[in-house]
């Protein structure tokens, strides 16, 4: 289980520093309040837990159980799932530092609507920006790929991955967190933190876009025998 984490706590780190996801959880505190927050992140969850539902059962047959190659071993496909995700994360921060949008971000109407948007809105909308963010997919298929590689049994390979979520979506419960224990304060300090989010969302975008890609990237190359 622990030599598991040295492939997944990148992932989880770059999934759970993604600007934007964290920006639209900070505005639906402000403006649809708790509930609607907690029914987005509940929507981002479900399409994680049916990814890896789905891409387990997919991923399952591929080596036998008992030819693990190690815990520090990535096979072919992880490797490949890797590079992939560092050349994603790359183009995301050359757009962004060329000023165009950032494909996988919500459309702007949905920011546009936290102010008003229920439960049920929120949910949806979770679920969806998860469904359409192709970076979001490579990340939750490199978590699957890399619990497989570890060659853990079914039970422990479960909890590694729904780890794996909660861990990706640490700063969106944090903000929960602070919403539900501290209603009256919260306000105090999501509000600036949104604030700050959104006005240095290109930069963070970009940084996050370039470390990450560089990351995934050499971790492909080398899992591939290229470098």
């Amino acid at each position: 289980m622990n030599g598991v984490w040295g492939a997944l706590l990148p992932l989880v780190v770059g999934s759970a520093v993604v600007p934007i996801q964290v920006v639209v959880v900070l505005l639906l505190l402000q403006g649809g309040g708790r509930v609607p927050a907690l029914a987005w992140v509940a929507g981002v969850s479900t399409v994680r837990l049916l990814q890896g539902l789905v891409f387990g059962v997919v991923l399952r047959p591929e080596t036998p159980t008992t030819s693990a190659p190690g815990p520090d071993a990535a096979s072919p496909f992880t490797a490949s799932l890797l590079l992939v995700l560092g050349v994603l994360l790359l183009v995301m921060a050359g757009r962004r530092a060329l000023d165009q949008p950032d494909e996988d971000a919500p459309p702007p109407r949905w920011l546009e609507a936290t102010a008003s948007m229920g439960p049920g809105r929120a949910y949806v909308f979770g679920a969806l920006s998860m469904v359409v963010g192709a970076k979001f997919w490579v990340f939750t298929l490199g978590a699957v790929a890399a619990i497989h590689d570890a060659a853990l049994p079914t039970a422990t390979g479960v909890l590694a991955f729904v780890l794996f979520v909660v861990l990706a979506q640490a700063l969106q419960v944090a903000a929960l967190v602070v919403a539900f224990a501290a209603p009256r304060r919260a306000d105090d300090v999501l509000g600036p933190a949104a604030g700050w989010l959104t006005r240095h969302n290109r930069p963070l975008v970009i940084g996050v876009g370039i470390v990450f890609g560089v990351w995934f990237a050499v971790k492909g190359l080398t899992g591939l025998g290229l470098v």
